[in-house]
């Protein structure tokens, strides 16, 4: 729906929303204040328990949080000089755009049926049960495998520029399919665009998305089971048996993370193997399958982009830090301090 279409539903959606309070709209309204005019899509007094309260409205017709901060920024201008509580109205907002909008003090409505007001005697918040299905052709998970290449790169290189062709390159993916992820990434507010550039505006909470979603599955990993007590000699065999078989592993959790930024001992060994696992190399690693109980363990890679920005440290192979923090962030023993230790330490955002 366009944005024309989305002001003339929100009579109704305030009707619906606050069915107690009387409702008086300016259409094409303009707001005066020392010599200055602010033009808002609507302007809503309401009355209510005795009270009126000056909504101060903002349309947008796709509730992406790039489009959502453009609102946010005009909205702050205009209430910054004119009284009223400023709300946005879209088709449908994001859990993030939720927070984004919260965050700046405001409301919103959405076709969805998501609304938040906080005016004091009035306060009302609900969440809809539905989405609205996108337009076909959009990028359909900002986490998808391939994109996680690309949200690798810009982890990893947060704080330089990128074109989108090097982009590409880097991550090891097409120069289309590194365009599309930009383009969700500008959408949700996490990417700037300039000049042909694009660089990351908040790697923090790009970081915090994708590791509130990321989750190692218990079937992609194999424990094992080795008489070696010494996790450094244990982490070096395996290292040197993949190297003789030209195969790629790298090391992470409290392993990997004990060579980047030590926290905690560790006694059991994480590790990602690029190859199917056969019994010889099994018994060359000194290791020996078991179902429970293992102290070493193998974990499937979901996607080669692990193995990328490899860091090797005394000779041995560990994942890269946005990498190393995921698979931390997950991990019930220690995990999360661990995690946010290597953030602080190391990755600095």
């Amino acid at each position: 729906m366009d944005e024309k279409g989305l002001i003339q539903r929100v009579p109704q959606l305030i009707k619906e929303t606050l069915p107690f309070a009387r409702a008086k709209l300016q259409r094409e309204p303009r707001l005066k204040e020392e010599g200055e005019s602010f033009h808002p899509d609507l302007v809503v007094d309401l009355k209510a328990h005795g009270e009126t309260k000056r909504l101060i409205i903002e349309v947008k017709s796709l509730g992406y949080p790039s489009q959502l901060l453009q609102a946010i920024s005009l909205l702050k201008r205009m209430t910054e000089r004119v009284k009223g509580y400023p709300v946005i109205v879209t088709d449908q907002i994001s859990e993030r755009g939720i927070a984004l909008i919260k965050e700046a003090g405001m409301g919103y409505f959405d076709l969805a049926g998501n609304c938040y007001l906080n005016l004091g005697e009035i306060y009302i918040e609900k969440a809809a049960k539905e989405k609205i299905k996108r337009p076909a052709g959009e990028l359909q998970r900002l986490f998808s495998r391939k994109a996680t290449r690309v949200i690798r790169t810009l982890l990893e290189f947060h704080e330089r520029p990128w074109e989108i062709v090097k982009l590409a390159k880097a991550s090891q993916v097409s120069v289309g399919h590194a365009y599309k992820v930009t383009q969700k990434l500008i959408q949700q507010g996490f990417l700037t665009e300039e000049k042909g550039e694009v660089r990351l505006k908040d790697a923090g909470k790009l970081l915090d998305a994708w590791a509130d979603q990321y989750r190692i599955e218990p079937s992609k990993v194999q424990s094992f089971y080795t008489e070696l007590k010494d996790p450094q000699k244990l982490m070096s065999q395996i290292t040197q048996v993949a190297k003789k078989r030209k195969s790629t592993c790298a090391f992470t959790l409290h392993a990997g993370e004990s060579l980047v930024a030590p926290f905690t001992r560790f006694s059991e060994i994480h590790f990602y193997f690029g190859e199917e696992i056969t019994d010889s190399f099994v018994k060359e690693c000194g290791l020996e399958r078991i179902e429970f109980g293992g102290t070493v363990h193998l974990i499937e890679p979901y996607d080669e982009g692990v193995f990328h920005y490899l860091q090797v440290i005394d000779g041995i192979p560990v994942v890269c830090h946005t990498q190393l923090y995921l698979d931390l962030f997950q991990h019930p023993t220690r995990g999360r301090e661990a995690a946010e230790f290597l953030r602080r330490q190391k990755m600095k955002i």
